[in-house]
């Protein structure tokens, strides 16, 4: 009697494990259930296809977000550089514009 499909005739190995024998299909199993097979198998890595290639445009969208972040970033570092260079600048400026007002404080206190 014809085994169904997927199911499994073992024969004693040694040690006692079952091993698989070939898938054998019923008579009634003919082309056009072959045909029937490998034409869903063919539609589902269709359907795969069209799905990998929508993730592959939305990566390359995202690696381009990707890249846009990455100028800005790096603008907004120099633009960051730019302002810490004022900022250490004018604090400078204020350091020495204070010790001539402590001098020109202690002079007039002695006057």
């Amino acid at each position: 009697e014809g085994l169904m499909l997927g199911q499994w005739e073992g024969s004693q190995q040694a040690g006692g494990a079952l091993a698989p024998a070939p898938m054998q299909h019923p008579p009634q199993y003919g082309q056009q259930q072959v045909a029937q097979t490998l034409a869903q198998q063919d539609h589902y890595i269709r359907e795969q296809d069209a799905a990998l290639g929508t993730i592959s445009n939305q990566l390359g969208q995202l690696r381009n977000m990707g890249r846009k972040i990455n100028e800005e970033l790096v603008d907004q570092s120099k633009l960051l550089d730019d302002l810490e260079s004022g900022v250490d600048a004018n604090a400078s400026q204020m350091r020495k514009a204070q010790r001539r007002l402590q001098r020109l404080s202690r002079i007039s206190k002695k006057n």
